[in-house]
């Protein structure tokens, strides 16, 4: 396994692929859904329909699916939190998403999604050499 620590932008350049343009549809297999939807009958169909068109077309690509393609790339396990919401912020053009909404991402679909361990990073700090100073001479009157 290849693990590497990208930026923000190596980041939105790697998935830039998933970015689906305002106005296309992006391509999905739907035979499972094709099986579910041919169950119901006519009026139970309207009324899905009907649903759908109230709540309004998805168009374009969410953070939630540009955080997933992320958060479950192998060889982006050693990336953290605040660098997945950069990049997804990149991505797409006036998200607002942030670390913690990464991290609740991967705290509640962390099953469903089937995401891989993380590996945890630490930099160490840099020391921070303080020099002595002399106290100011204060003269005595």
């Amino acid at each position: 396994m290849d693990i590497q620590i990208f930026t923000a932008e190596e980041m939105a350049e790697r998935f830039e692929d998933l970015v689906v343009a305002e106005g296309e549809s992006a391509e999905v297999d739907t035979s499972a859904r094709e099986a579910d939807l041919g169950k119901l009958n006519k009026a139970e169909l309207v009324a899905h329909i009907i649903s759908l068109e109230a709540k309004g077309k998805r168009t374009g690509t969410t953070v939630k699916d540009s955080a997933r393609a992320m958060l479950t790339d192998e060889a982006c396990l050693a990336v953290n939190y605040e660098t997945i919401a950069e990049a997804c912020r990149i991505l797409i053009p006036g998200a607002k998403t942030s670390s913690k909404s990464i991290a609740s991402y991967v705290s509640k679909k962390r099953e469903d999604w089937g995401l891989p361990v993380r590996y945890m990073i630490r930099t160490p700090k840099a020391k921070v050499e303080v020099a002595e100073t002399e106290a100011p001479e204060t003269t005595e009157e």
